[in-house]
């Protein structure tokens, strides 16, 4: 079964707050030890981590960040990156703990 990921900050008209800026990204996954490559195409900015000897991607557009077929790694990396970007990661039924569990065990 296919699903992706997304890691993503409620967007605000009051506050003007556009999701994750493109700039705070590349901060984050800049300095992250896993990251082994970022690829800056303009309006698409694709980072590679090298997690328990794999190549999985994360993309940002639009202020969120997709990721397709996580492994359980990726996922613990997630939960870690949305932290740090006082973000929350949604899933095929929206945000939960219980299902990111469920996904780890799965993965």
């Amino acid at each position: 079964m296919s699903y992706s990921l997304y890691i993503v900050r409620s967007r605000s008209v009051e506050t003007g707050d556009k999701g994750i800026a493109k700039s705070e990204w590349f901060s984050a996954v800049s300095q992250d030890e896993d990251c082994a490559f970022i690829a800056d195409e303009g309006d698409v900015m694709v980072s590679t981590f090298e997690l328990a000897g794999r190549h999985e991607l994360m993309s940002w557009q639009d202020g969120m960040i997709q990721i397709d077929m996580p492994s359980a790694e990726m996922i613990n990396k997630i939960d870690e990156l949305a932290q740090l970007l006082d973000a929350k990661v949604l899933g095929r039924r929206g945000w939960s703990e219980t299902e990111l569990k469920e996904l780890k065990k799965s993965a």
